[in-house]
């Protein structure tokens, strides 16, 4: 079929919001007074939305909205001395 030949899909993503990691700190009396201790680094989230547009012939005919994603941030752990 000549019509599949002529069409062209792109996939594609657009993070279109960046979330900020929490940060929770675990006051520890193990530690000296002033003394921080990452315990684990947070990572941001993101949200997402992914496309596909069509192409035929090389002029864009269709855009869809394929889905809405969200990936979360991990918090970052700090222990901090209070002894």
């Amino acid at each position: 079929n000549s019509n599949l030949t002529n069409k062209k899909y792109v996939i594609s993503n657009n993070v279109y919001e960046r979330v900020e990691p929490n940060i929770k700190i675990i006051m520890e009396s193990g530690i000296p007074e002033g003394q921080t201790i990452v315990v684990s680094n947070g990572n941001h989230g993101y949200r997402v939305k992914v496309t596909r547009d069509i192409y035929e012939n090389g002029v864009l005919v269709a855009s869809d909205l394929i889905s809405t994603d969200y990936y979360a941030p991990v918090d970052e752990i700090v222990k901090k001395g209070i002894k």
